[in-house]
């Protein structure tokens, strides 16, 4: 589509409107609505893909503007940059959606001395305390966290390796 002056001026008005509602307060870097123009009058898109556009910055200043202070200085580019990098183009997750989503369905541990969060809604134990029947040591090791917590045996004492020993000893596990 050729530019001619009236469809120049309609382009000078979309960017204008777009650039009253974009994320400039969150970009570090200054924009230049006059480059943003630049490249919008060099793409000359229809009207069809403009609101494409359009609908991609406002999902994107909307994720931008839920991201704390540091992601946003790091990692937000000005509007004219963003444009003609064609980051319209990208999709990206709202990962506050997704985290919302997630902490609805966390459940605890099935094992009562367990506080640990069991990620999936169809499991009740936690990464820590997945039951095996086909590994004995697995189930070995479960009882002996929870032995060393009734105990008081803690990670990291100075007699911690006496302690172990001394509890495999008396449950068997090593002889003498």
């Amino acid at each position: 589509m050729k530019l001619t002056p009236d469809r120049k001026e309609e382009l000078r008005v979309w960017v204008y409107k777009v650039w009253n509602f974009h994320w400039r307060e969150l970009a570090p870097k200054s924009n230049s609505r006059a480059q943003f123009q630049k490249y919008v009058e060099r793409d000359n898109f229809n009207d069809t893909e403009l609101a494409r556009i359009e609908l991609a910055i406002v999902a994107q200043t909307k994720h931008w503007r839920n991201q704390n202070k540091i992601e946003r200085v790091i990692g937000i580019p000005c509007l004219s940059v963003w444009y003609n990098q064609n980051r319209y183009d990208d999709e990206f997750i709202d990962e506050s959606a997704i985290e919302m989503k997630d902490r609805e369905q966390l459940k605890t541990c099935a094992v009562n001395t367990c506080s640990s969060p069991v990620i999936g809604s169809n499991y009740q134990y936690c990464h820590l305390h997945i039951p095996s029947v086909n590994d004995k040591r697995y189930v070995a090791l479960v009882k002996a966290k929870e032995e060393f917590n009734k105990l008081g045996i803690q990670r990291g004492s100075p007699d911690f390796a006496k302690k172990c020993r001394e509890y495999a000893v008396k449950q068997g596990f090593i002889i003498g």
